[in-house]
């Protein structure tokens, strides 16, 4: 139990520094670029979560869901939410805040159920339909906050006066 309790304590300690530890920013383009440095830790988390999946590693993949993946994400989101207006304009921001939420939203629900299912020993093609029913939903709704966070990443490089580079 003690150790429980810590463990909550330092989490809670290393997100709020994590959290605050960059609030302010001198051009626009440190603004974008701290956004997007949060964004690809979220992807490399997919990419390390995918990995494990492809490779059949289901309890692995389990533990880096509820574990790193969830916090790791819940961070991100924290820092992003406590990140400042830039001259005044949310719009990039909240944008990323919805994104990462987005996916927090995913990893606590959608990935799991697609764990359970492809870790069944009896996969059927019932599973597989439900499964790719998932995908697809999660791709549709993914579509959507990709085309926002991309609107105001847009609108805030031509306001800042930057060209946005891939």
């Amino acid at each position: 139990m003690k150790k429980a309790i810590y463990s909550a304590i330092l989490l809670f300690v290393l997100s709020y520094s994590t959290a605050t530890a960059q609030t302010t920013f001198k051009t626009g383009i440190e603004y974008n670029d701290f956004i997007v440095a949060e964004q690809v830790q979220i992807g490399q988390l997919i990419t390390k979560f995918n990995d494990l999946v492809g490779a059949n590693n289901f309890s692995e993949a389990r533990t880096m869901l509820s574990g790193e993946m969830l916090t790791q994400t819940r961070i991100i989101i924290s820092k992003i939410k406590r990140m400042p207006a830039y001259n005044g304009d949310t719009q990039l921001r909240d944008a990323a805040a919805a994104l990462f939420g987005f996916y927090l939203g995913c990893f606590e629900n959608e990935y799991s159920e697609l764990l359970s299912i492809l870790a069944k020993s009896d996969f059927t093609t019932a599973d597989e339909e439900n499964m790719n029913q998932i995908l697809q939903t999660v791709a549709d709704n993914e579509k959507k906050y990709d085309e926002a966070f991309s609107k105001a990443q847009t609108a805030f490089a031509e306001k800042n006066g930057f060209t946005l580079s891939e």
